[in-house]
């Protein structure tokens, strides 16, 4: 089951066809792919694990095994990949998975992934792939009414390119990934400093962000931010604030994790947070 409750199963049966699921909840192997087949399999489907993760005594084939599975009885294979990764993440300290290059090269006819999550654009569905299963599916009647605009076709552009280039800093998400620990400890003394000055009891303090997405949902990263003394009566100041300062609680204290804004946002959170402390 994905976001607003909609299940995989009742997606394929509203487009007429019928999922048949194979293996066991912790460990699957290629014989039950195989076991599976039938004169009326149309694809093999693999969809990443999205928001959970499976651990311990776990098993299942590899995508090149897959592939070759699928090619062998004439069909192709479709993975959701889901978050878009063109990267190894653990360049940024996080687990690895297998980016869309990765599957593509192990033999996935199709692949599909968000254009926002790991990719860092527009919201969007994107489907790669080989052109005997992805230039039909323009044709499709659908393709008109989902066709994305000219805007999100340009902010889409620039992402792809600033990932093709390793200009990765232009792209948000990877901007908040590549700031350090000792540049987010920097601006946290720097802005608890100018509003204790103004009587408000902030210090900086250790923190975990999450990466959220639908990937790596049993990992965090460190960070730095802020915690400030208010309780709830000011964390809830703090949302009513123009632009909204978005923190969370701990142990009685507000949370902000300063990943999450840009270094030119700072004066703007010194603000919010004074005009939310009186």
């Amino acid at each position: 089951e994905i976001g607003g409750s909609f299940r995989l199963p009742a997606v394929m049966e509203s487009a007429g066809c019928r999922l048949v699921e194979v293996g066991c909840t912790n460990r699957t192997h290629l014989h039950d792919y195989q076991d599976a087949i039938t004169e009326n399999t149309a694809a093999v489907l693999v969809a990443h694990q999205s928001n959970f993760r499976i651990v311990g005594f776990t098993a299942s084939p590899s995508t090149a095994e897959l592939a070759t599975l699928a090619h062998e009885n004439g069909l192709p294979l479709i993975v959701d990949q889901g978050s878009g990764c063109l990267h190894d993440l653990r360049r940024w300290g996080l687990p690895n998975e297998e980016t869309v290059t990765d599957l593509l090269g192990a033999g996935a006819d199709i692949v599909c992934f968000s254009g926002d999550k790991l990719l860092g654009g527009p919201q969007a569905g994107i489907i790669v792939g080989s052109e005997a299963w992805v230039k039909p599916l323009g044709t499709h009647p659908l393709y008109r009414a989902l066709r994305p605009d000219k805007t999100a076709l340009v902010l889409m552009d620039r992402i792809l390119r600033a990932h093709e280039t390793g200009r990765l800093d232009e792209i948000p998400l990877y901007a908040m990934l590549n700031t350090t620990i000792e540049t987010l400890k920097r601006r946290a003394g720097r802005i608890g400093r100018k509003l204790r000055e103004k009587g408000v009891p902030a210090r900086g303090r250790s923190t975990r962000s999450t990466l959220g997405g639908g990937t790596t949902p049993d990992e965090t990263m460190a960070g730095y931010g802020l915690e400030i003394t208010g309780g709830q009566a000011l964390l809830d100041a703090l949302r009513k604030q123009t632009p909204p300062i978005i923190g969370r609680m701990e142990e009685d204290h507000v949370v902000l994790d300063l990943r999450t804004v840009f270094p030119e946002q700072d004066g703007a959170l010194i603000q919010g947070i004074l005009a939310a402390s009186s």
